[in-house]
């Protein structure tokens, strides 16, 4: 239990890096406007997650660390790809009269590409206090722990290896959960 908890408290702080980091990102590069689309997008994201659970329930006898092992790499890998992704998107609001198509559809997939870390993270933690309900005070103790963190560790990090730098390690600390989860000794 004392992995799965230091997992779900990974998967919390690097989940609120990536949104505080896109929140920053997006206030100086677009507008401040469209930073607050960070933060609803994440909680659709989560709440999608949750429809998805509750569509397709995990079966009671099921072991879920194959499937939150798979499910933190696979949150590791979309917040690595979020970076050339977005880089590649010809993102400007301003072309919307001039190019309205082009524009709605780069606003469609950067919405899509910032959708899958945040429902993977979603459902990482939802599959975690569905299975272990028994212990969800101290599951969501550890929840809470390293969202707190999340946001207190932006503050000092921001200026020393700055936005992508941050995004990087949201990506690793991903993968360290993904090895909280498994099995595996190795």
């Amino acid at each position: 239990m004392r992995r799965l908890s230091f997992g779900v408290l990974l998967i919390a702080l690097s989940t609120l890096v990536l949104e505080l980091m896109l929140t920053r990102a997006f206030d100086v590069t677009l507008t401040p406007n469209l930073s607050y689309f960070v933060i609803s997008l994440a909680v659709f994201s989560f709440g999608l997650a949750s429809i998805f659970a509750t569509v397709r329930p995990i079966p009671v006898e099921e072991d879920i660390r194959g499937r939150l092992v798979g499910c933190s790499v696979g949150f590791a890998g979309a917040v690595l790809l979020l970076h050339p992704i977005i880089n590649a998107l010809p993102l400007d609001y301003t072309h919307l009269g001039k190019e309205p198509v082009r524009t709605l559809l780069s606003f469609g997939a950067l919405y899509f590409t910032l959708l899958v870390p945040f429902f993977l993270a979603g459902y990482i933690l939802i599959a975690i206090f569905s299975k272990y309900a028994a212990k969800i005070q101290r599951l969501y103790f550890w929840d809470l722990v390293g969202a707190g963190l999340g946001t207190v560790l932006v503050i000092p990090f921001i200026l020393q290896i700055g936005p992508g730098g941050l995004i990087v390690c949201a990506a690793a600390l991903g993968l360290v959960a993904a090895a909280l989860f498994s099995d595996s000794r190795a």
